[in-house]
Parts: C-alpha cells; sequence; structure tokens
C-alpha cells in the first residue's frame, strides 16, 4: 500500500491562495496528453468539483470521463493557466 506522501500529486511548494483566485485552469491526462480547459472565480473549487464529478461518473465531459475511466486519478493533473489577482479597493 502506497503511503500519503510518497503519492505524486502531493507538494509543498504550492502557493493555494493562486489555486482560490479567478482564472483559467487545465487537467491533464498524463498518458495521453489530453488536455480540459475551463475557467472559473474559485479555481480550487472548481478543479475539486471536477475530480468528483470524475469520481462519482457524472462528469459533462464524456471524453475526459472516458479517459478518467481508463487511466485512474494518479494519471490527472490539475494548473492554473492564468490566475486573476484581486485588489483591494484604493
Amino acid at each position: 500500500m502506497t503511503q500519503l506522501n510518497q503519492l505524486p500529486l502531493l507538494r509543498t511548494d504550492i502557493n493555494l491562495a493562486v489555486f482560490c483566485q479567478a482564472g483559467v485552469y487545465k487537467i491533464i491526462c498524463l498518458q495521453n496528453k489530453k488536455i480540459y480547459v475551463g475557467e472559473s472565480n474559485n479555481c480550487l473549487n472548481r478543479i475539486g468539483k471536477h475530480f468528483t464529478e470524475l469520481k462519482n461518473q457524472t462528469h459533462h465531459c464524456l471524453d475526459l470521463q472516458k479517459d478518467f475511466n481508463q487511466y485512474g486519478f494518479l494519471n490527472f493533473q490539475a494548473f492554473i493557466i492564468y490566475s486573476i489577482v484581486s485588489r483591494p479597493e484604493l
């Protein structure tokens, strides 16, 4: 059994504040290099919903769902392509 600290998807160098911002993100299948691109007001929340839907086999993108079913969770990564950093009003 793999221990959690040995999983390649757990990283300590990620700034989660960036993921919570509005922006554009991508989910990539590491096996076939297919990319799903989306946008959200909260990328972390939206990416989490994608993986919840994929796990529950209810994702609206049938190609992404098919790849997830075939290759499994560990063969997918999510990245922020563009982050919109909010500023307090001056």
